[in-house]
């Protein structure tokens, strides 16, 4: 059964020196000893002889120190060198055996008298060698032993055994950091490590022995648990382990309280009753530890005051936990759930926080495997009911209602559905509404699960309008006029037979809420008219509208020498009027005519009057009066008249019109009327008016008579004349028309 360390009452770790002392002569060990759980330490020796390091300097040769070395039978000696070279690994060998032996670390042990030779050879294949002489070990001075092995602290006295030769010795250690010996032979191991302690005739040097001395740390006593808590009844073996001297030690062991807990010889503990005490252990040479003992009395069983529990989100339950035995030490108790989302609890009062199911847990808070489970089942009730609270259905439509429990996590979402008029609409048991017929009514939405919770919607269900028609589709009207538009909806029974207007471009015509059409400006729209009631049926009109013409200003001269011509310029308003076009007229066309861009040719002496009219229908128009002078005739004037019409009369045989047409007879005497000059009786006999000139002689204005043709002469060697039906009248060399028959002047 696991404890915790939480119940500690008490922690008492005492240490006790422990010292010896070295009795005259004696030789003993000292070992690293453990208790029965731990295994043997080792005590790794150290001391100047046994360095590692074998050479004093780096080369590419190697060198001894010493070229002989002497050393005794039973002795051994480590070999230096001066140099070698770095990093190379070195083998040592003896050339003699069995005089002397050599170890990979170039220590030389004496084992017969002789000699040998003891060589070097690193791995770069450089050696070096030494002579080792081995002597017999001198009999005038033995100690009692020549090796020990003794704790820090530790003294005592050599008592050497002497020849009738000698009669005082003298002491002597190589490193007395870690023993020092006296003159009178009083060994004290100083510190950790190794030295050599000589003893040697005062007299005669060569009469010596040597002890090899190892110190050792003072052995001290571990243990792995200084604080132990046990279950009344359980037993547990002290482990411990034994650092420092490697001498057996002998341990005793032993309780401050027996009724708590006792000790076997062998450190094996039995808690007996509720308690604290102290076990200690004390080894021979004077070292202790102490372990601190706390025996409780464990928890058995725990019994809770039910085994499962349904609750509401939200609520708590208190559940009691009852210990057994009453007497328990530690009384203690963890609770835990094993689904916090779901129920949380604390020191046994418990939570729903959350819908679902977990188990609660109730355990010993320092024995694990004593616990009791409760079981929680969390269940969600609704807390309101989420519905739109107004919907509009036409008739004979359907509409499924966003109704849902809040929250979502409820145990049970479940509604139920009811109508209060069915006549006007029904409902589905999963809320889909079919409107009947119009009128109100109100669905209620109804929770399952006992909390009683609902919402209601107003349900209105209306007649659509199923057809919009407008009394005019097409309009063309002028700026400024208004008129109403009157629709006809479909049917009248609809439960809203509004309607409303929309214009594309108010820039065009605008529309008022009541169909007041208004054309505002030139250009084309669309008036839209849609019902009211959202069915979206509508009706649209194209309305095109004219800007027209308010007033015409006529401006160019008011007078006009006959023969001649004057251009007039009409002016409209307003200048963004649709169509600007208009009519030209003559009051009396013998005397003046005018063509369709405003040119008035004089005919007559005599006054016109020359009108202007709108062409868009508003029957706008401007006049002006437009005066004729009669001019003198003059030969350039009738050829300048004459040419005129080049390009303009058409040729027809036998035409007698500047404008119609005219052949080339017909033509020169349209031209001399216009001066006042009747020489239609002459038409066939042209030659026959006037009088005749000569070529060489002739004047713009005379009349050029060919074989079957006549022209009027234009100066410089040209002639005006109708020709053919290609070109009609045209101004050409006076060589065109052929031979010259004869020319005759009318006109001075």
């Amino acid at each position: 059964m696991s404890i915790s360390k939480k119940l500690l009452a008490l922690l008492l770790v005492s240490t006790f020196a422990v010292s010896t002392s070295l009795a005259a002569g004696a030789v003993t060990d000292s070992n690293v000893e453990t208790g029965a759980e731990q295994s043997t330490q080792s005590v790794e020796k150290s001391t100047s002889e046994s360095s590692n390091e074998i050479f004093t300097a780096a080369s590419s040769s190697i060198e001894f120190k010493n070229a002989v070395v002497m050393t005794k039978v039973g002795y051994s000696t480590k070999l230096s060198l001066a140099s070698a070279p770095a990093n190379s690994k070195l083998e040592w060998k003896s050339s003699n055996p069995s005089v002397a032996s050599v170890d990979s670390k170039g220590n030389v042990t004496g084992l017969s008298v002789g000699t040998s030779k003891i060589t070097c050879t690193a791995s770069n294949g450089q050696k070096a060698s030494c002579a080792v002489s081995v002597t017999t070990a001198s009999t005038g001075v033995k100690l009692n032993t020549n090796s020990i092995t003794w704790e820090e602290g530790k003294s005592g006295h050599f008592k050497p055994a002497l020849s009738s030769s000698v009669k005082s010795v003298t002491y002597k250690s190589s490193n007395t950091k870690v023993a020092t010996v006296d003159k009178n032979g009083l060994l004290k191991a100083v510190a950790p490590g190794t030295c050599k302690i000589t003893c040697a005739s005062a007299t005669d040097p060569s009469k010596y022995d040597v002890c090899t001395v190892t110190v050792v740390s003072k052995a001290q006593i571990k243990l792995a648990d200084p604080v132990l808590v046990l279950n009344k009844g359980i037993t547990k073996k002290a482990a411990y382990t034994v650092t420092g001297s490697g001498n057996s030690l002998a341990f005793k062991w032993s309780s401050s309280n027996n009724s708590v807990a006792s000790v076997s010889p062998t450190g094996v503990i039995t808690a007996k009753g509720q308690g604290n005490c102290m076990i200690t252990v004390t080894a021979s040479n004077g070292a202790t530890a102490r372990i601190a003992v706390t025996v409780v009395q464990p928890i058995t069983s725990i019994k809770l005051s039910g085994s499962e529990a349904t609750l509401e989100l939200g609520h708590k339950k208190t559940v009691t936990a009852t210990v057994g035995p009453s007497n328990a030490t530690s009384k203690s108790l963890v609770w835990s759930s094993s689904n916090s989302s779901v129920a949380t609890v604390n020191k046994g009062v418990i939570t729903a926080v959350g819908k679902g199911t977990c188990t609660i847990t109730c355990k010993s808070r320092y024995y694990s495997n004593i616990s009791v489970s409760y079981k929680v089942t969390v269940k969600q009730t609704v807390t309101a009911v989420s519905m739109e609270s107004a919907v509009k259905l036409n008739e004979n439509s359907t509409k499924k209602l966003a109704a849902k429990a809040v929250p979502n996590t409820a145990s049970n979402t479940k509604l139920t559905f009811k109508s209060s008029d069915t006549s006007v609409a029904a409902v589905s048991s999963d809320g889909v509404i079919t409107a009947k017929s119009k009128g109100s009514c109100i669905i209620t939405a109804t929770t399952t699960d006992g909390s009683g919770k609902s919402a209601k919607c107003m349900v209105t269900v209306v007649r659509p309008v199923t057809r919009v028609t407008l009394n005019a589709h097409t309009i063309s009207w002028n700026v400024g006029k208004k008129a109403h538009f009157h629709p006809t909806v479909t049917p009248t029974t609809a439960s809203n037979v509004n309607v409303k207007y929309k214009s594309s471009n108010t820039k065009v015509a605008k529309v008022d809420s009541n169909g007041l059409l208004t054309a505002v400006g030139a250009g084309t729209c669309t008036i839209t008219c849609t019902a009211a009631d959202g069915s979206g049926k509508k009706d649209t009109c194209k309305v095109t509208v004219k800007q027209p013409i308010n007033k015409i200003t006529l401006s160019g001269s008011g007078s006009v020498d006959e023969g001649s011509s004057i251009t007039l310029k009409a002016v409209v308003a307003p200048s963004n009027a649709t169509n600007k076009n208009v009519t030209w007229s003559s009051s009396d066309t013998t005397v003046a005519t005018v063509s369709s861009t405003g040119k008035v040719t004089a005919l007559k002496e005599g006054k016109v009057t020359i009108k202007c009219t709108a062409k868009d229908g508003s029957k706008v128009t401007a006049s002006k009066t437009v005066t004729v002078k009669a001019v003198k005739a003059t030969g350039q004037k009738i050829a300048d008249y004459a040419a005129q019409w080049v390009g303009v009369t058409p040729y027809v045989w036998g035409g007698t019109s500047l404008y119609t047409g005219a052949d080339c007879s017909g033509f020169l005497c349209c031209i001399y009327e216009n001066f006042g000059y009747n020489l239609w009786n002459y038409r066939v006999d042209l030659d026959m008016v006037g009088y005749n000139v000569s070529l060489a002689n002739a004047q713009p204005g005379d009349i050029v008579v060919y074989p079957g043709h006549v022209a009027i002469y234009a100066g410089n060697g040209m002639v005006t004349h109708a020709l053919n039906e290609n070109v009609g009248v045209l101004t050409t060399p006076i060589s065109w028309g052929g031979t010259v028959r004869c020319v005759r002047r009318v006109v001075d």
